[in-house]
C-alpha cells in the first residue's frame, strides 16, 4: 500500500485535533466508563450499564460533531440529501426505534461526510457501526471506539465467518439491547478501488451478473445476520433505510480518496439519497439454501449502479437523477451552539488533563488498555464477558 504524504494545512489542522479529541475521549472512557463497566459486573444493577453507554455515546456524539465541523466549516463541503427523510422516530408513537442503514462504500473517508447527515438526523449518539477489526488496535481512535461497542469484523476474509466474526456481531448486538441503536452497514465490505472494481468485475464475468463501475457486489453474510436478528427482536418498530452516496468531485475525473482528503482537496459535495424500504418488502431466509435475500440485495446493489452511472455520467447538471431533489443538510457556516459547547468542553478537557494529570498516570491509563488488549481483546470484547457472566448471574 502506498504511504499517504500530507500536504495540506488543513489535514494536518484537523489531523491534530482528532488526535487530541481521541486521546481525551479514550482518556474520559478509561478513567471514568471503565470503572462503571466493572462496577456493573460486581453490583448487577441495568442501571449502572445504562450509565456507562449514556457516557460513551456522548463522547461518541462529541467526536462526531468535531469531525463535521472541520468536514463542512474547514474543508468547506457540503453534505445534501433526498429522498426519505432519515428518522429513528416512529410517526404513530412518537417512540425512538432501531435503525438498519444499508450503504455503498465509495471510499474510505465516506463515513466522514455521513456523520453530518446523521448529526442532522439526531441519529449521532445512537450510532454502531461495523468496521474492519485491525481499527480496534488503533492507539486512542480505535481504543476509544472500544468503548463504544462497534462490531469489528473482517468481512474479506471468508474464513474468518463461522470462526470470528458471526460471534462478533451477535455479541456486539446483545450489548445494544434495550437501547434503540442505529446500525450502519457497508455491505460491499470494502471501499471502491482499482483493485476491488478490477476483483468485482471479474466475479460479475464469471457469474454472469452486471459488470461494475460505480459500486462492488454486496456481501451479503453479515446484512442478512443483523437484519434478522433485528427482524425476530423488533418485528413491528424496525427501520430499514437504503442508503446511496455520490460525490461530487473537486476534480472531474479524479475520485475523492484517502489521497484527496490529506492534500487538502475534498469534494465540493456529497450527496446522500435515502429511501425507506418496508420490512415486509424484505425477503426472510428460512431456509438454509433460500437464495431469496442474497438476490433482494443484489438487484438493489444492481440499481444503485445504474443510478450512479447516470449522476457520474450525465453531460449536464440538470440531467443528474438527484439535481431536482437535493435539501441542504450541512454546509460551511458559524459552528451551532452544541458544536461550540463540544469544541469547548474537549478544550477544557484537554487544559484539565495537560496541565493536572501527571505523566505516571497517563502511564497508568496506557498499561490498563494494553493489558485489556491483551487479556481480553479489547474493552469491546471485556463487555461481552461481563455482560455474559452477569446473566449467568441473574
Amino acid at each position: 500500500m502506498a504511504r499517504l504524504e500530507i500536504t495540506s494545512l488543513k489535514c494536518y489542522f484537523f489531523l491534530f485535533f482528532l488526535s487530541v479529541g481521541s486521546a481525551l475521549g479514550w482518556v474520559t472512557c478509561v478513567s471514568l466508563t471503565l470503572p462503571l463497566l466493572l462496577l456493573s459486573y460486581a453490583v448487577p444493577i441495568s442501571s449502572i450499564h445504562q450509565k456507562y453507554r449514556f457516557i460513551t455515546r456522548f463522547i461518541a456524539q462529541s467526536l462526531g460533531r468535531l469531525i463535521i465541523f472541520f468536514i463542512t466549516s474547514v474543508y468547506g463541503t457540503t453534505i445534501t440529501t433526498s429522498g426519505d427523510t432519515l428518522s429513528n422516530i416512529d410517526a404513530t408513537t412518537l417512540r425512538k426505534q432501531p435503525v438498519l442503514l444499508l450503504c455503498n462504500h465509495r471510499t474510505k473517508v465516506d463515513l466522514l461526510f455521513l456523520l453530518c447527515l446523521f448529526n442532522h438526523s439526531k441519529l449521532l449518539s445512537y450510532l454502531t457501526i461495523q468496521l474492519q477489526s485491525k481499527l480496534s488496535s488503533l492507539p486512542f481512535l480505535g481504543w476509544m471506539c472500544q468503548f463504544f461497542q462497534y462490531m469489528f469484523v473482517d468481512l474479506n476474509d471468508t474464513t474468518k465467518w463461522e470462526t470470528a466474526d458471526r460471534t462478533n456481531i451477535l455479541e456486539s448486538m446483545a450489548c445494544q439491547t434495550g437501547d434503540a441503536p442505529t446500525y450502519l452497514l457497508f455491505c460491499e465490505g470494502t471501499s471502491l478501488s482499482p483493485t476491488t472494481l478490477q476483483a468485482a468485475n471479474l466475479y460479475s464475468a464469471t457469474h454472469n451478473l452486471m459488470p461494475r463501475k460505480y459500486v462492488l457486489h454486496p456481501q451479503t453474510n453479515s446484512t442478512e445476520l443483523v437484519l434478522e436478528q433485528l427482524r425476530t427482536a423488533h418485528p413491528e418498530t424496525l427501520m430499514v433505510y437504503d442508503l446511496t452516496i455520490a460525490y461530487k468531485d473537486h476534480e472531474q475525473g479524479v475520485p475523492t480518496s484517502a489521497k484527496s482528503f490529506t492534500s487538502g482537496t475534498m469534494p465540493n459535495n456529497v450527496h446522500v439519497d435515502v429511501e425507506k424500504i418496508l420490512l415486509s418488502n424484505i425477503p426472510t431466509t428460512d431456509d438454509v439454501d433460500d437464495q431469496s435475500f442474497n438476490t433482494w440485495l443484489a438487484n438493489r446493489w444492481d440499481l444503485k449502479e445504474k443510478v450512479l452511472a447516470l449522476h457520474y455520467e450525465a453531460n449536464e447538471e440538470k440531467e443528474q437523477p438527484f439535481y431536482n431533489k437535493q435539501r441542504v443538510v450541512s454546509k460551511r457556516c458559524f459552528p451551532k451552539l452544541n458544536v461550540l459547547v463540544n469544541f469547548i468542553l474537549i478544550v477544557l478537557f484537554g487544559i484539565v488533563y495537560i496541565s493536572r494529570v501527571r505523566f505516571f498516570i497517563w502511564t497508568v491509563f496506557l498499561g490498563i488498555q494494553l493489558i485489556i488488549n491483551r487479556c481480553c481483546g479489547g474493552v469491546h470484547l471485556l463487555e461481552r464477558c461481563i455482560r455474559s457472566r452477569r446473566k449467568k448471574f441473574l
